[in-house]
């Protein structure tokens, strides 16, 4: 809806919040790696730098295509010493191998449905 919309920045930082908010609750142990998780929520959407935001279920196999092109775009226009572990750190979400990668993705998959919410619903 028009009135509900969000930017990339207020996805992301909503994410980082959710991360603080549910990382001590999915992992009591305190065993995953906190600052991999917060440093892949904050880059791994850098292609929408040069592909804008689009919504998942519309994108066709040539968006995708794009947003690999547009991911090592920007790689290449980050400092150089910071351009390797961004592009490890991107792999390993891509992987979804790490409880780290997956707890992001799961993340990214639920912030949309607070957006959902609507007050005039509630008792």
């Amino acid at each position: 809806h028009e009135s509900h919309t969000e930017s990339v920045a207020e996805h992301i930082y909503a994410l980082h919040c959710l991360i603080d908010y549910f990382l001590p609750l999915e992992n009591p142990e305190g065993n995953w790696n906190a600052h991999r998780i917060h440093l892949m929520a904050q880059y791994y959407d850098i292609d929408e730098i040069e592909t804008g935001d689009k919504i998942s279920f519309k994108k066709t196999q040539e968006d995708r295509d794009n947003e690999k092109l547009a991911l090592e775009t920007v790689i290449k226009k980050l400092p150089e010493h910071i351009q390797s572990n961004v592009s490890k750190l991107l792999s390993e979400y891509g992987e979804q191998e790490s409880y780290e990668a997956r707890f992001v993705k799961a993340l990214d998959k639920l912030e949309p449905v607070f957006h959902m919410y609507d007050d005039n619903g509630s008792a």
